[in-house]
C-alpha cells in the first residue's frame, strides 16, 4: 500500500511536525538523485553461477575482499611492512565503504564517518596514517600526539536548535534546572571514574580500538544491560540528560539508548576522554569528512585496487584460497589464486561467499545487527536565515529523529556563500529488516519532501537556497551494539580465521568506528605476515 505524504511525515518526524507541514503545499520538485551500494549482489551471484572462467588462473600472495576502512589498512600494512604482492577487490565504483565522500561541488563531501577523535599515542596504527597525512605534526612532553591545527574541527563545533533558536553546544543548558544540571554533573563524575579505572593488567576500562579496553566481567556485565537501564538504575531521569545520552547513541550507533548495550553507551563517552576530568579528546575532520583517510590508504594501495570487481566465491583449501572474480563493467569471470585472503567486507555477505558456509553458515552470523541510515548531501546557493547562535560545524535539532547536518565549508573557512550540508537520518528501530524497508521505500522526492520539512522548522528560507538534494540510501550501513551482542561468545568467533581466510571489519568489534575498521585490517594483515615466517613490531602490541 503506498503511504500519503502525511503518514511519510508522520512515520519519519513526527505527528506535530506532519500536521505543520501538511497545512502547507509539498516542496516544488528537488533536482537530484537516489544512490547506494549496490543492492543486486545476490543478483550477480546468482546469474554468474556456474559460469565459466575466462583466461588463465592468476596467482597473487594475498587477496583483500572489500575496500573499505578495514580491507584500505590491511593493504596499507602490508605496504608498509614490504608486502606488495597483493590486490584489493572491491564491487563499488570507489573505495571507502561507510566513508565514501563526493566531489561533485564546490567542495568535496562526505556520504557517511565524517570525523575521528585524536587518538592517544597507544593506538599506533591511527597515529601513523594521520601522521602520513599531516593531521599529527609532533609529541607534547607527554608522549601525546599534537594535531595539526588547521586539521581539527574549528569552532564553533556544534549547536542545538531548540524553541526557535540555536544553543551552543549539545547539551541544552538554557532553560535547565538546577536538578538537570546537577544530574548532568553527577553523570559526568560517573564517566570520570570509568576514564580513570585501570584492570589489574593496567588496562583501561574503555578505549579505541576496544580490543585493548578491559575484559574483566564486572565492566562486560554492562553489555548485559541496556543504556536506558544503566541510566534508570543510576537515578538520571532528567529530559535533557537522556535526550543527550540518545543522540550520543544514535550518532555512533543508528540506536536509542534503550536498545544499545550499557557497555557501548558508557564507551561512548568514557573511551574518548585522555584522562579523568578531561573534556573528550578534539575531533579531526575534513571536508570529505574520513573520505580524507580513504583517499590517501587508496592512493598507498594504488594500481592494485580494483574497483567493480565482486568476488563471488571464495575456496579455501590446504596451501591457500580459490577466488572467482566478476569483472562488472566487462561480465567476464577470471580465476584467481591466493595464499592468503583478507575478508574485508560486511561479515553477513561471508555467507553468500564463502563456500564452506553457504549452506551451513556459521551460528555467530545470525546475530549480526546492521542498522539502516539515510545520509544526503543538500547542495545550497547560499546560506538560509537561523536564528540564534551562528551556525556551526555540527548542527542538531532537539526533538527530531535526524541527526541534523554537518557543513562541508566549515573546515575551510567558508563561511558565506555557496555550501554542502550533510544530513544524517538513522532508522533506530528495533528491527532491522523494518528499517532498510522503510528507507527502500522511499523514492527521491519523498526523501527531499522529510528532509526539507524537518530542517524548514530551524531555517524557514531553506528552500529558496537548495539547488539540489542527493541522498545516499545505506541499508546496511553498520553494525549495532544492542544489548548482549559486544561481550558475547559470538563476537569472538566472528574474528576467528577458516583457514587462511582472515577476516577484518568493523562489524567483528560490534562497533562501526573507523578505528575499529582499522584494527582488524592491521591485525589481518599482521597475522598473514607472521603466518609467511615475517618478524615486526605489531602496531598494537
Amino acid at each position: 500500500m503506498e503511504l500519503t505524504r502525511r503518514q511519510i511525515l508522520e512515520a519519519l518526524l513526527s505527528v506535530p511536525v506532519a500536521a505543520s507541514a501538511c497545512r502547507k503545499s509539498p516542496p516544488p520538485p528537488i533536482a537530484g538523485s537516489i544512490r547506494g551500494p549496490s543492492m543486486n549482489i545476490g543478483h550477480k551471484l546468482r546469474a554468474a553461477a556456474g559460469a565459466a572462467t575466462t583466461g588463465e588462473k592468476t596467482r597473487v600472495s594475498v587477496a583483500i575482499v572489500g575496500a573499505g576502512p578495514s580491507g584500505l589498512s590491511a593493504a596499507w600494512r602490508l605496504e608498509r611492512l614490504g608486502m606488495t604482492d597483493f590486490v584489493v577487490f572491491d564491487l563499488e565504483g570507489r573505495p571507502g565503504g561507510t566513508s565514501q565522500y563526493g566531489d561533485d561541488a564546490i567542495v568535496t563531501y562526505p556520504w557517511g564517518a565524517h570525523y575521528v577523535p585524536m587518538p592517544s599515542a597507544e593506538n599506533r596504527a591511527m597515529v601513523e596514517v594521520l601522521r602520513e597525512i599531516g593531521a599529527i605534526v609532533g609529541t607534547d612532553a607527554h608522549g601525546a600526539p599534537v594535531a595539526a591545527e588547521e586539521q581539527l574541527v574549528r569552532a564553533p563545533e556544534e549547536r542545538v536548535f531548540y524553541l526557535d533558536r540555536w544553543y551552543e553546544g549539545l547539551y541544552l543548558r538554557a532553560g535547565a534546572s538546577e536538578a538537570d544540571l546537577e544530574q548532568f554533573r553527577r553523570f559526568q563524575a560517573e564517566i570520570d571514574h570509568f576514564v580513570d579505572l585501570r584492570d589489574g593488567s593496567g588496562r583501561r576500562a574503555f578505549t579505541l580500538p576496544l580490543a585493548r579496553s578491559s575484559d574483566d566481567a564486572d565492566l562486560t556485565a554492562l553489555d548485559r544491560l541496556s543504556m536506558g537501564d544503566w541510566l534508570a538504575s543510576r537515578g538520571f531521569t532528567s529530559p535533557r540528560l537522556r535526550w543527550w545520552v540518545d543522540y550520543a547513541c544514535r550518532d555512533d550507533y543508528g540506536l536509542l539508548a534503550e536498545g544499545t548495550s550499557a557497555w557501548a553507551g558508557i564507551f561512548y563517552f568514557a573511551s574518548r576522554a585522555q584522562g579523568k576530568g578531561e573534556s573528550a579528546a578534539p575531533l579531526l575532520s575534513w571536508p570529505n569528512g574520513n573520505g580524507r583517510l580513504v583517499e590517501h590508504l587508496a592512493g598507498v594501495t594504488g594500481k592494485r585496487l580494483r574497483v567493480g570487481h565482486l568476488v563471488m566465491d571464495l575456496a579455501p583449501h590446504e596451501t591457500g584460497v580459490d577466488l572467482t572474480v566478476l569483472d562488472t563493467t566487462t561480465n567476464e569471470i577470471r580465476a584467481w589464486s591466493a595464499d592468503h585472503v583478507v575478508f574485508a567486507a560486511p561479515k553477513f555477505t561471508a555467507a553468500h561467499v564463502v563456500r564452506p558456509w553457504r549452506e551451513h553458515p556459521p551460528e555467530h552470523l545470525r546475530e549480526l545487527d546492521y542498522g539502516a541510515w539515510m545520509v544526503a548531501n543538500v547542495h545550497l546557493k547560499g546560506r538560509p536565515s537561523s536564528r540564534g547562535f551562528p551556525m556551526a560545524w555540527d548542527n542538531v535539532i532537539y526533538d527530531s529523529p535526524s541527526l541534523g547536518y554537518v557543513v562541508a565549508t566549515h573546515q575551510g573557512l567558508r563561511d558565506y556563500g555557496p555550501t554542502v550540508w550533510t544530513y544524517y537520518y538513522p532508522f533506530t528501530g528495533s528491527s532491522p529488516r523494518e528499517g532498510r524497508e522503510r528507507l527502500l521505500a522511499l523514492d527521491h522526492a519523498a526523501c527531499c519532501d522529510v528532509i526539507v520539512t524537518d530542517l524548514a522548522r530551524a531555517h524557514q528560507d531553506l528552500a529558496k537556497y537548495i539547488e539540489r538534494i542527493d541522498v545516499f540510501r545505506w541499508g546496511h550501513a553498520m553494525a549495532r551494539p544492542r544489548v548482549g551482542h559486544l561481550w558475547s561468545g559470538a563476537r569472538a568467533r566472528r574474528a576467528e580465521p577458516l583457514g587462511r581466510i582472515h577476516f577484518a571489519h568493523s562489524d567483528l568489534s560490534g562497533i562501526g568506528l573507523f578505528e575499529e575498521a582499522q584494527y582488524w585490517g592491521v591485525h589481518a594483515a599482521e597475522a598473514i605476515l607472521r603466518e609467511r615466517g615475517r618478524t615486526f613490531t605489531s602496531l598494537y602490541g
